[in-house]
């Protein structure tokens, strides 16, 4: 198991990130408009931006993303999108009323 596999295992009980609880609330509901989760990890804030009315698209390249998403949200839901790919394979980003990044920008190395 990698060290991620093994973080995200041990976040899905975790409250919501403060900076993506401060995000959901300078921008107001999301009523249908688009989020993009950037290294969604266990998948709290995607779980939170979709019970805000998001629509969402969440990226991270661990192995498992998609199963573990969807055990965080309850299974499949209309409004998410789940990609598995790292940062250097995203050549854009949807059109976005808000981009979520958290704590995975600084974890990412230039190739």
């Amino acid at each position: 198991m990698s060290h991620w596999a093994l973080y995200n295992s041990r976040q899905s009980t975790r409250p919501i990130r403060e900076l993506c609880r401060q995000a959901m609330a300078l921008t107001g509901p999301g009523a249908g408009r688009t989020a993009v989760d950037l290294g969604c990890g266990a998948g709290r804030e995607t779980a939170a931006l979709l019970a805000a009315g998001w629509r969402v698209v969440a990226h991270d390249s661990e192995p498992g993303t998609q199963l573990r998403i969807s055990r965080t949200v309850g299974g499949t839901h209309e409004r998410l999108r789940v990609r598995v790919c790292g940062f250097e394979d995203l050549s854009e980003l949807p059109p976005a009323d808000l981009i979520y990044a958290g704590y995975s920008l600084p974890h990412q190395s230039s190739t």
